[in-house]
């Protein structure tokens, strides 16, 4: 199984609106109101919390779909594509069960946390490697099984082209 991840167009175009936006929101506090322009200001004002808004709600969707032979993952900051021929079989869980099957606390390989969102590669408890893509908040997840590591995916996702675990275990 081979996994590429990159970060979305999405969150840098977040971040570049809270490093920009805002602190000239700040700025434009401290001018005196006589010699502003106010509508040009509410303008603005307005246009930066729209552009947050919807760029804060399409990064928190998290969404998997089937492109021709690979699985797309998109779900917060990040977006990968896995193969469908790695996927061996499918678990839908709630986090709890997955974290009470862990005998001992994971650990980060590389990877990343941002707000609520846990991306990156994690070492299991049997020593397999798991790549996380998931949001703390959420109560259910997916995990793909892999012949080489896991995939854990915040949410149920049914997935018609591979096997869960059910079909796994009658075969």
């Amino acid at each position: 199984m081979q996994i590429t991840y990159s970060i979305q167009f999405r969150a840098i175009a977040l971040l570049f609106l809270f490093v920009t936006c805002f602190p000239a929101l700040l700025l434009l506090q401290l001018i005196p109101a006589e010699s502003a322009n106010i509508q040009y200001v509410y303008a603005f004002v307005l246009l930066c919390c729209l552009l947050f808004l919807l760029l804060s709600f399409s990064l928190m969707l998290n969404k998997v779909r089937t492109r021709g032979q690979q699985l797309q993952v998109r779900s917060g900051f990040f977006s990968c594509r896995i193969p469908l021929s790695d996927i061996q079989r499918v678990e839908h869980l709630s986090w709890a069960e997955w974290l009470c099957n862990q005998s001992q606390p994971m650990q980060r390989r590389r990877g990343m946390e941002f707000l609520d969102c846990q991306t990156g590669w994690f070492e299991q408890a049997d020593g397999r490697l798991a790549f996380l893509m998931v949001f703390a908040d959420d109560v259910d997840i997916t995990v793909l099984h892999g012949a080489q590591f896991d995939v854990v995916l915040s949410g149920h996702h049914q997935l018609a082209s591979a096997p869960t675990r059910l079909q796994a275990q009658n075969a």
